[in-house]
């Protein structure tokens, strides 16, 4: 606002007229103006206060008015009344908020027992601020109680019961005081005797009981403050509460009444004896009921042999053992007790030797009038437990005619029993054996994918689907010579480190997926070979861990170059000796257009789905070395992984539909065109030292990939695939050299064919003469040729019959050259 502007105006004058003294104490500058002159000086005394448009809108959307004031515009700005003005301001001020009409203060209640119910007197203060307009109708008190009077200031008041509350009319301002007199009845108890009360919600809140009974242990569970003070012929309880809706009070005697005579005590007490490595545990639950009379203490005869660990009850105090034949436990109360009462006696025996007979005779309750119970037996330990010897006790279906309090405990019961009175007796004979050991942890498969170069350069990917249940690391042995890349648990990076014997150890993260899920552990690994000559043997080293592996499948990808042959047992070689390829643009490992074999073996794996499966290959697209087709020379000598590995992060993705429920995504998806290999979970790792990168490198394209299969390979070894190969020409040549063999060993035993074709030619001569030009050498040998052109796109088994059927046209054919008489027919 513009008039606020000139407030800068007193502080220039004031710089004006004293520089001097600016100069020395700034500070202490000062400037008195008569106040009219300051109102000269501001305008305050203007009729009109003078807005600038933007000020004049940002006041109207604070005050939110949907009154537009009335205003004049001067030089651009607005004008308004210094009353409208004030108006505006005055609505920025939030009303303030409404005091209540009528408030309670305090209350103070005083009871006394009498007979089966409390008589109470209340007095509450209330305060009514200002004269209402019209007389207030207040909620006071809950109205479940048998009120007696209700006055006002000593006068009876205005007052009904709505919904369960009090409601008293009120008219005039000022402090008042409202009495009220109820009762409410005392439940009967056997027990502890007890009395839950409402009350109004005040700041300041007494509360005065009196009970008509010497020597009382009065509780008040929401009391902030309590005193207990003797009257003649009681006990009275005062209290000091916060605010609250209701009170609770509960009472006992310190001592039991000499004058009623004894107390009646019946006792039910159920055993559950549980059978552990080396000791036997019983967990007894005492329930009581006390007659007549009460207790302040409760004495147990305990059995032979076994100590107390530990005693829980509602009211008990610190229990004490004692020894002796037999040994006791006294268990005090905090105050004397009547009715019914439950509380747990833990106890133990150490067992000693392999075999040990622990004889059992329960928990006895002295000067109980009746005792009786249920024995439960539960083993948890691999000891044998025969059938016991008992005495005094009735067997009984363990999970159906035990008790549910008893039976509920366990869900390793052997032996259920029922007693009516002690003493009994329970015999255990044990027998420990010695544990067998069995396979904590196991690989549920086992993936491998080796990418094999022309140059020697050979990348291996394995993956581990392990399920651990305490493993803390995988033990790997790499063969000499091969490099670890990188290594990642559950699609998060980890550090490995060198054991014993050079094998390399894998911390296994634990994963935040159900104990029994497996998760992969995945390694990169690189060797360097001698360059792949034309022919010649390649042995392909697979490391299997220390864990056991139920189904290995290895994956290998070949240069299309070579022809590769395996012809070994170990493995379960394909269905066919022709190596399945796929292609595309989106690399070699392009699922949707593998053929046939590969396909076929994904779909037999019934733990993996083919989406899966070719996601898995996949990741093996991401596995041949960038650098290679760049710097094809110097690639050897580079002895860092920071050459091969991208400053990428790891790229999580979507699960695929149809992989397993609740294992691992796959390794590797689409991210395989960005040069990225996700890995589910591959966030900053917690191992220190590693950076959540994977290798990242292109794909190959239209490479074949032959698929071997192995169930349970041998553990904490060195798979070794031995793989036949010889380049294309060798193959071609191989084939014409046959050929030609072929053809010299007709011509050397022409004679004995001869012989052979002259005997059997009189029967086919008919069918020769059907076939007119092909009955000739010539003629057969061309049509072979194409026979078999042809059945080399189908079957192997046709391709193999065709040829073996070209072989003999082509002898036929050598052997007319040397034959006039076949020269001629042809």
């Amino acid at each position: 606002m513009k008039w606020f502007r000139h407030l800068l105006i007193p502080a220039l004058f004031a710089g004006m007229m004293v520089p001097a003294q600016a100069e020395d104490k700034p500070s202490n500058a000062k400037l008195r103006l008569p106040w009219e002159i300051l109102q000269g000086v501001l305008k305050l005394d203007s009729k009109n206060v003078r807005l600038t448009w933007e000020e004049y809108r940002t006041l109207l959307r604070l005050t939110s008015s949907t009154k537009t004031p009335d205003f004049n515009m001067a030089g651009g700005d607005v004008v308004l009344s210094r009353a409208e003005f004030t108006r505006l301001v005055q609505s920025l001020v939030p009303p303030a908020p409404q005091s209540a009409e009528a408030s309670v203060s305090k209350a103070s209640y005083r009871g006394r027992l009498a007979g089966g119910s409390a008589i109470f007197s209340a007095t509450l203060r209330v305060e009514v601020p200002r004269r209402p307009p019209k007389p207030i109708r207040l909620d006071l008190f809950p109205g479940n109680v048998a009120f007696q009077e209700i006055t006002i200031d000593g006068r009876p008041a205005l007052a009904d019961v709505e919904n369960g509350r009090l409601y008293v009319t009120l008219a005039e301002a000022g402090s008042r005081r409202v009495d009220l007199r109820f009762s409410l009845p005392v439940p009967e108890s056997n027990a502890a005797q007890s009395l839950t009360m409402p009350i109004a919600r005040t700041p300041i809140t007494e509360w005065i009981l009196d009970i008509p009974e010497r020597n009382l242990d009065i509780a008040v569970p929401q009391a902030l403050h309590r005193e207990i003070s003797p009257l003649d012929g009681g006990t009275r309880v005062r209290a000091l509460l916060p605010p609250s809706n209701h009170v609770t009070a509960a009472w006992n005697p310190l001592a039991p009444d000499t004058a009623k005579g004894p107390a009646q005590v019946y006792a039910d007490v159920d055993h559950l004896i549980s059978v552990q490595e080396d000791a036997l545990r019983v967990k007894s639950r005492i329930a009581i009921e006390v007659l007549q009379n009460t207790i302040n203490n409760l004495t147990l005869d305990l059995p032979e042999g076994f100590t107390v660990l530990d005693v829980q009850g509602e009211a008990v105090r610190e229990w004490q053992e004692n020894a002796g034949k037999p040994a006791t436990l006294a268990i005090p109360f905090r105050a004397a007790r009547k009715g019914r009462m439950d509380f747990t006696v833990v106890l133990e025996r150490v067992l000693s030797g392999e075999k040990s007979t622990t004889t059992f005779t329960g928990v006895t309750v002295q000067g109980a009038v009746r005792q009786r119970g249920f024995l439960g037996v539960e083993l948890n330990s691999d000891a044998e437990l025969p059938t016991p010897v008992t005495q005094g006790l009735e067997p009984k279906d363990p999970f159906r005619e035990l008790p549910a309090h008893l039976a509920g405990q366990s869900a390793r019961l052997l032996f259920g029993y029922k007693y009516v009175r002690p003493p009994f007796a329970l015999s255990l004979a044990l027998s420990r054996h010695e544990s067998v050991t069995v396979v904590p942890s196991v690989i549920d498969r086992a993936e491998g994918t080796t990418v094999m170069r022309p140059d020697g350069k050979n990348v291996h990917q394995i993956t581990y689907w392990i399920r651990s249940s305490a493993k803390q690391f995988l033990e790997v042995s790499l063969p000499e010579g091969v490099r670890l890349w990188s290594a990642f648990v559950d699609g998060a990076p980890v550090k490995p480190v060198r054991g014993e014997g050079k094998k390399t150890l894998i911390p296994l993260v634990r994963s935040l997926r159900a104990s029994d899920a497996a998760f992969p552990v995945e390694i990169v690994t690189y060797e360097e070979r001698p360059r792949l000559s034309f022919l010649g043997r390649e042995t392909l080293r697979l490391p299997m861990p220390d864990v056991l592996v139920s189904r290995l499948q290895w994956s290998v990808v070949t240069p299309p170059e070579q022809e590769f042959v395996y012809l070994g047992r170990d493995f379960e070689k394909p269905p066919s000796p022709a190596q399945t390829a796929t292609t595309g643009s989106g690399g070699f490992f392009d699922g949707r257009k593998s053929m046939g074999f590969e396909l076929e073996t994904l779909a037999e794996k019934p733990s993996m789905s083919d989406r899966g499966r070719v996601d898995q290959r996949n990741s093996m697209a991401a596995i041949v070395p960038q650098s290679i087709a760049k710097d094809e020379a110097g690639w050897a000598g580079k002895e860092e992984m920071g050459d091969f590995a991208d400053a990428e992060s790891s790229i999580p993705h979507e699960r695929f539909e149809g992989d397993l429920p609740g294992a691992p995504p796959p390794a590797v998806s689409e991210f395989k065109k960005i040069g990225a290999i996700g890995g589910v979970g591959a966030g900053p790792s917690a191992t220190a030292g590693v950076l959540p990168v994977r290798v990242s490198l292109p794909p190959v394209d239209t490479w074949p990939t032959v698929v071997y299969s192995k169930t349970l390979p041998e553990p904490n070894a060195l798979l070794a695939l031995p793989l036949y190969h010889a380049a294309g020409w060798v193959r071609t040549g191989a084939w014409v050299l046959a050929y030609l063999l072929l053809g010299v060993l007709a011509w050397i035993f022409r004679a004995p064919i001869r012989r052979w074709t002259a005997a059997i030619w009189p029967r086919v001569k008919p069918l020769a003469r059907k076939a007119g030009p092909l009955a000739s050498p010539f003629g057969a040998l061309f049509a072979g040729l194409l026979a078999v052109l042809g059945a080399s796109y189908g079957p192997s088994f046709v391709f193999g019959i065709v040829l073996i059927l070209y072989s003999l046209a082509l002898v036929r054919w050598v052997l007319s050259l040397f034959d006039p008489a076949e020269g001629e027919k042809s």
